[in-house]
């Protein structure tokens, strides 16, 4: 191993250890420095005003992930099927690129037992112990047409 090429950084801490060299190895043009007395960033300005009115998140320390369901939890990730479709999962939206290059975003949605693909398909939880145990997700139709 290199130990020239390894970095110890900290996101905490970015001043300390290797993070300075590694800055510079990454980004040898970048001359300027941060300015430690800076105001803080706000969305909604710096201002006393807008600083009272900019969302509590933002002066939050902790960024909480959204709360999802097992079966959503479950379809994150990415994933391909029989016609190298690829689909990636992401929260409640599924970005979906087919082989020919065409692409789309849609939205799941859920009830209390099942996630549904555009409203024509759904799969639950007993589909995704099915998919862990096969390697394969089978969506069910809502209604099954005969003809």
């Amino acid at each position: 191993v290199d130990t020239k090429s390894l970095y110890l950084v900290s996101s905490r801490d970015p001043d300390e250890y290797d993070m300075p060299r590694m800055l510079a190895d990454v980004f040898p043009g970048l001359k300027r420095q941060l300015d430690p007395d800076a105001p803080a960033f706000t969305p909604a300005g710096t201002q006393f005003q807008q600083v009272q009115a900019a969302p509590a998140a933002w002066h939050d320390a902790w960024a909480m992930p959204p709360a999802l369901s097992v079966i959503l939890s479950a379809l994150q990730g990415r994933w391909r099927d029989s016609f190298n479709a690829f689909y990636l999962v992401q929260n409640d939206y599924c970005h979906i690129t087919l082989s020919n290059g065409a692409h789309a975003v849609m939205q799941f949605t859920q009830d209390m037992t099942r996630v549904w693909w555009c409203g024509r398909w759904y799969i639950d939880e007993e589909a995704i112990m099915k998919a862990r145990r096969f390697r394969e997700l089978r969506w069910t139709p809502a209604t099954l047409q005969t003809g």
